[in-house]
């Protein structure tokens, strides 16, 4: 019974050791060289949809070999070496499992820009219209704001109907002053 526990215990740290060990699955992979690796990581991986070995192979030789290059990828002979590669080294899956990390990123980045927009939004529109002395120019900065963060706004043409007349010196004040505030939040968020 002792001799299973301890080799139970065993098991567990070895896989403990080995996860704080691994490496990502797009990262250099144990046996891989760091030519083929950053081969990979160049010509393959930051293709992005368009990412194939024949693509990769290509972008290589053009890039290394520009004056034979047409020979080069008609002989097909590195090539092979290539599809080896990517056969060994898994970069189809290595590949995958990158673009769901940075989409996964990216929806995070998404959501905390999308959750701070939201948090500051109303205090910005109230913030320019306290600035703004001109009813009109407090109309047009508030549509602006709002426009930016994606809440729906009086639009240019209920606008026109109210008969609020808006010059193009009016449009480029409220202009500067959006921009001054996205510096100043730039500013204070970075």
């Amino acid at each position: 019974m002792d001799e299973s526990i301890n080799q139970a215990q065993s098991v567990s740290e070895s896989l403990v050791e080995h996860a704080e060990a691994a490496v990502e699955l797009w990262d250099r992979q144990p046996g891989e060289s760091k030519q083929w690796f950053l081969r990979f990581q160049r010509y393959y991986l930051y293709r992005g949809l368009a990412r194939s070995v024949r693509r990769a192979y290509i972008a290589f030789v053009k890039e290394n070999y520009p004056s034979k290059a047409e020979d080069e990828i008609a002989l097909n002979a590195a090539y092979n070496h290539w599809l080896g590669a990517a056969k060994e080294y898994r970069w189809r899956v290595r590949a995958e499992a990158w673009d769901e990390h940075r989409n996964e990123e990216l929806q995070k980045e998404v959501l905390d820009a999308s959750r701070f927009l939201m948090e500051n939004a109303r205090a910005a529109a109230q913030a320019l219209i306290d600035a703004l002395v001109s009813p009109r120019l407090q109309v047009i900065a508030a549509n602006s704001i709002l426009d930016r963060i994606g809440v729906p706004t009086v639009s240019r043409q209920e606008l026109l109907n109210v008969q609020v007349p808006v010059s193009a010196d009016d449009l480029a004040k409220v202009k500067e002053i959006v921009q001054e505030w996205e510096q100043s939040t730039r500013a204070k968020s970075g």
